[in-house]
């Protein structure tokens, strides 16, 4: 019985310590390089799984999106956080309203996070 508590608090210490660490290794925040020509836009800092693992997203719109939207609107995915990323879909309406100068609410697909899309 003293070895399976021990193994169980051996293995609750690590989950633990993994938490604390994945900011510092780089799991929290995807750092990755913004495409050429593109818009970068933040999340919200909402979770479904509560305040303590509040974190964002950076979800990258190609200009050319706003030049000519497609008629089908377009499907794009965020940076990934905490091994995760999000999908997001604007209509071409959203997007000729973006074009013209208008700021945009939408939420990913899952709900989760909130994205606030403006030019300029």
């Amino acid at each position: 019985m003293t070895s399976r508590r021990r193994e169980f608090l051996k293995l609750l210490g690590l989950a633990a310590l993994s938490v604390q660490v994945m900011p510092l290794s780089g799991c929290a925040s995807g750092e990755e390089p913004a495409p050429a020509d593109s818009l970068a836009v933040t999340s919200s800092l909402n979770s479904k799984l509560g305040r303590w693992v509040y974190h964002s997203h950076v979800l990258y719109v190609p200009l050319q999106l706003f030049r000519e939207p497609p008629p089908d609107g377009a499907t794009l995915s965020t940076t990934r956080t905490y091994f995760h990323s999000h999908r997001v879909e604007l209509t071409r309406a959203q997007l000729t309203a973006i074009a013209r100068g208008d700021t945009v609410q939408v939420a990913d697909l899952s709900e989760a996070h909130t994205y606030s899309i403006r030019l300029g």
